[in-house]
């Protein structure tokens, strides 16, 4: 019974992850006047999805959030567009 519940849970989780990529693009394109709702967004992706295995986004978006604190946003389109794909990827 409660690894169905598990089950559920995680099921519910990848399925919100095509939401995640949603959030994530809009975030992208208004980063340069509200830059700490992006950076917020990517330290709660990258918890959740630590927590529900998913490693590979976790990384991604440590990565992006730390890089973000040193370069230009234009410097990470292809990192964004990394994560972009990992989550939709991911939800299938």
């Amino acid at each position: 019974m409660r690894s169905d519940l598990v089950e559920q849970v995680k099921l519910r989780y990848k399925q919100s992850l095509v939401e995640k990529a949603d959030k994530l693009e809009t975030l992208w394109t208004k980063y340069k006047h509200q830059p700490d709702e992006l950076s917020s967004f990517l330290h709660q992706l990258a918890g959740s999805a630590g927590m529900y295995g998913y490693d590979d986004i976790t990384e991604q978006s440590i990565s992006l959030r730390k890089n973000l604190t040193v370069d230009p946003i234009e410097q990470h389109q292809d990192q964004f567009e990394k994560l972009y794909q990992l989550l939709i990827k991911s939800a299938k």
